[in-house]
């Protein structure tokens, strides 16, 4: 529509139509220019009608971007100004406008289709010849003109489209019979062509399904006739054909067979050679799987070694044992200073003890001195 390239409803599509689109209005200005496809690279596409447009001299003042999506302004733009290079190149020039006149309409003669309605003349006929074994369907044209000769008047023409009814209900005793029979038979033959006779068959008479069944078994005859010799030739055909290929096929059997046993021989030995290579294969599956598992303790191998390796070159534990070391030694010192001052007291004491003279104060002294440090 006019709204096409204004609008977004697919912007593949329409960039697509517009690129086709622009393709074609180039050609039509002498330029050669590749069709576009649907699954072309868009900036390509788009390069190249640009420098088109500046090939011809037409200014682009906008972005390549602006016309991926194959709407908006500029898409509309490019379109404008490729059309009116066609219509310059081409000569096209306008002029006004031509107004055919309408011919005249000549007036159709519009016959007035008079409509008999034969329902009720079939069921009243059905019912008077119930009786006979007539199967004709048809109108008997002797039977109506012999039953309308008692008519009181001619049919006549009615101006408007409405159907004419004939009715058992008129009583012709009542009637006067003025009309010739002859008269009303040249009169019928003039007014019969203007006359839509719709005979309209019953599908629950039975005369009309057996007439039917027959016209559907004549149609089925006909054409079994035909179709039987048509397919007796096609059976012909096929059983020569599956003779030939019987015959063929016996002549390559007897003439193939030992080509036949040595491919034999041959597709049992790639099936061997094939039994061996997966059985090959199953080995060397078992043996990288193997190689993987002892590439994998040797990696941790390494590892343990290395970080062995590297706590035997550190020398802190042993710092700190001889820390240790001097720690221990400097308070066995203390301890062995504690125990000799210990042993002396306990020694002076038990002199003291065994040797008792309250009458010398030095000596009382120099014990509590001494016991005191």
């Amino acid at each position: 529509n006019r709204h096409y390239f204004v609008i977004s409803i697919n912007p593949g599509e329409q960039f697509f139509v517009f690129s086709s689109l622009a393709g074609w209005l180039i050609r039509k200005t002498g330029k050669s220019f590749e069709q576009p496809q649907e699954y072309d690279d868009p900036n390509s596409t788009i390069t190249s009608i640009l420098d088109i447009l500046r090939n011809i001299g037409m200014s682009v003042d906008f972005p390549p971007s602006r016309l991926k999506q194959g709407i908006g302004f500029h898409a509309v733009s490019v379109l404008d100004k490729l059309a009116d290079q066609a219509l310059r190149i081409s000569n096209f020039s306008w002029h006004k406008p031509e107004i055919q006149a309408d011919p005249e309409l000549e007036p159709e003669t519009v016959e007035d289709d008079s409509e008999i309605i034969l329902d009720r003349v079939e069921e009243e006929m059905a019912t008077a010849y119930s009786d006979s074994d007539d199967d004709q369907t048809l109108l008997d044209l002797a039977q109506t003109n012999s039953s309308l000769q008692n008519a009181p008047k001619p049919l006549k023409k009615h101006n408007s489209n409405e159907a004419l009814s004939l009715t058992h209900n008129d009583q012709p005793s009542s009637l006067g019979c003025s009309v010739d029979t002859e008269v009303w038979r040249l009169e019928l033959e003039k007014v019969l062509p203007l006359l839509k006779v719709v005979i309209k068959a019953d599908p629950r008479d039975w005369r009309f399904r057996l007439e039917q069944m027959r016209n559907y078994r004549g149609e089925i005859g006909d054409g079994l006739s035909t179709t039987k010799g048509q397919l007796n030739k096609l059976y012909t055909d096929i059983t020569s054909t599956m003779d030939k290929i019987e015959s063929r096929e016996k002549y390559l059997n007897s003439n193939l067979q030992g080509l036949v046993d040595e491919y034999r021989m041959i597709f049992d030995k790639i099936s061997s050679a094939k039994t061996d290579l997966n059985t090959v294969l199953t080995q060397v599956h078992e043996q990288t799987s193997r190689l993987s598992q002892l590439s994998s303790d040797l990696e941790d191998i390494k590892y343990k070694t290395e970080h062995k390796g590297s706590s035997i070159n550190d020398t802190t534990p042993v710092m700190n044992i001889k820390k240790a070391l001097s720690t221990m030694k400097q308070e066995i010192i203390d301890m062995e200073v504690d125990i000799g001052v210990m042993q002396h007291t306990l020694m002076h004491r038990n002199l003291l003890q065994s040797k008792p003279d309250p009458t010398s104060q030095d000596s009382v002294k120099f014990s509590t001195t001494v016991y005191v440090k």
